[in-house]
């Protein structure tokens, strides 16, 4: 992406958006369910925080182009996972249905549970440590940056599986220092977000 000024804008606004709307969608939770409008914004940020990964990782495929490949279709199943469980909360509320209920009733349909959930589910949060240990290695940031975005994609299930609002705002949180740090890298397009962070 380098030279392409709105580009850099684009994914550096999707980098600091993603996980500042997937913290506010906790603020939407109702009791162990996602609730309508925070899987809306669950489903939303996947994508946009998805479009960002993916420029990072083009950048860090200049040094470690097996690692990026793996992590960009990791990062793509992600936001199949993502969406999967933003649209169930949204089902839950639409039909009146407890979050319990409707993991239950996923049971008759083991192979759609399996695929949208058990298998794509987790793949974001590994998006966002295999991008972290893509960053480390290539060191194309400081690399506080890299361990903290691995440390936040290690804890980003915690708060999802326990929902306890407190834990997620704080993953999310400890998610957007990094995130924001190399948006920042990007949009003014220095040397080190050229080469890694800036460039498709």
């Amino acid at each position: 992406m380098e030279g392409n000024g709105f580009g850099r804008v684009l994914s550096g606004a999707c980098l600091v958006l993603g996980p500042a709307l997937m913290g506010a969608s906790t603020a939407f939770w109702e009791g162990n369910s996602q609730g309508a409008t925070g899987g809306a914004l669950v489903v939303l940020a996947t994508g946009i925080w998805s479009y960002g990964l993916v420029t990072v990782l083009a950048g860090v495929s200049a040094r470690r182009p097996r690692l990026a490949a793996v992590a960009t279709l990791v990062t793509v199943l992600g936001v199949v996972g993502g969406t999967a469980f933003g649209v169930q909360g949204i089902y839950e509320a639409a039909l009146g249905m407890s979050h319990s209920r409707a993991v239950g009733a996923l049971g008759a349909h083991p192979f759609a549970a399996d695929v949208a959930f058990w298998l794509a589910g987790p793949m974001f949060p590994a998006a966002l440590v295999l991008t972290g240990v893509g960053l480390l290695l290539a060191r194309g940031a400081p690399p506080w940056v890299g361990v903290l975005v691995c440390v936040g994609g290690l804890a980003f299930p915690a708060g999802q599986i326990m929902r306890l609002e407190w834990v997620a705002s704080g993953v999310d949180l400890l998610l957007l220092a990094p995130f924001a740090y190399l948006a920042w890298r990007m949009v003014r397009d220095e040397p080190v977000a050229n080469r890694l962070v800036g460039t498709a």
